[in-house]
This record gives C-alpha cells, sequence and structure tokens, in this order.
C-alpha cells in the first residue's frame, strides 16, 4: 500500500526467511558458542540482538511491543547463560516481525516524515532511521551466516540455492 512501507515490509520478510535458514538445525550448545576465541558473539546474540531491534522499532511506529528477554542482552556478548532457548528466539523473532509487519502497514508515507526523538544512527525522521534497520538487519544475518559455516554447518547460502533448486519457499 504505502511507497515507503512496502519495500520496508519485503526487506523484513526476507530476513524472516534468513533467520530461519541460518539457525536451523544449529544445536543449543552451539547457539551459544562464541566467534573470535570466545570474545565474539554468538547465534544466539544475534537473534536476541535483532529481536531488541526489531522492539525498538515498533516503538518507533507507537507500538508497545517488548522483546520480552531484552534483559539477557547486553550491547555486547556475554557467554550466554542468561540466554532463553534457540527456538524462544525464533519465536520471538517471528512474533515481533509479525508486528513490525501489521505496524508497517498501518503507517500512512506521510508520518515518515516525522522528526525522531531517540536519534540513532543518525537518523534525525523516521525515515532516515528507518533506512537504517535493513542494513542493519543484513549485516546481521551476515553475521549469523558466517558463524553458521564456522560451527562446520552447511552455508545458508547453500542451504538457500537447495531450496530454490527443490521449488520450496
Amino acid at each position: 500500500m504505502g511507497q515507503i512501507s512496502d519495500p520496508l515490509k519485503a526487506s523484513y520478510d526476507l530476513s524472516d526467511g534468513v533467520v530461519t535458514i541460518a539457525t536451523g538445525g544449529v544445536s543449543e550448545e552451539d547457539a551459544r558458542r562464541r566467534a573470535r576465541g570466545g570474545d565474539g558473539p554468538s547465534i544466539a546474540w544475534e537473534l536476541g540482538h535483532l529481536c531488541q531491534y526489531r522492539a525498538w522499532a515498533l516503538g518507533l511506529l507507537g507500538t508497545d511491543a517488548e522483546f520480552l528477554h531484552a534483559q539477557a542482552f547486553g550491547q555486547t556478548a556475554d557467554d550466554g547463560a542468561e540466554y532463553p532457548t534457540l527456538d524462544t528466539l525464533r519465536a520471538e523473532f517471528t512474533r515481533l516481525g509479525v508486528e513490525l509487519q501489521s505496524a508497517l502497514a498501518d503507517t500512512p508515507d506521510h508520518v515518515f516524515e516525522a522528526p525522531v526523538e531517540n536519534d540513532l544512527h543518525g537518523g534525525k525522521t523516521l525515515l532516515e532511521q528507518f533506512m537504517f534497520f535493513p542494513w542493519h538487519e543484513a549485516y546481521h544475518m551476515g553475521q549469523l551466516s558466517s558463524l553458521r559455516s564456522a560451527l562446520g554447518y552447511k552455508p545458508t547460502a547453500q542451504v538457500v540455492m537447495e531450496s530454490m533448486e527443490a521449488g520450496e519457499p
């Protein structure tokens, strides 16, 4: 419906699919295994971080959505002892995505011209702020995919190609 919201919704749809593939078949132990010799992020942290940003995006659209496990995810990754299960994180990511799709569908284009009070990453208007979000999700999709491969799982791109060749959505 909207020239602004439709491409944003499509981007979030793409992220939903990539998260499903990049986290599929990953064990709980591996989901918490940190990169960079134990100092970097894990798959679980990456997914929790994305949930935080989706909840924040919903807040910018005036929706009182919250990421139910936000307290477990700080600015940097930790040992993951407080993280919920990977299934729980995927469910939260999906729930927040559904809410975000609905909120975007209900947001007229002119609303994106409004200034934002919480200027994160240089966005002075709602549109400028939302221009950051697809890039941010794409960056973390790459991180998820890299972590998946580093843990010895079939690369995300390969799974995508195999699914396409099999005629799966």
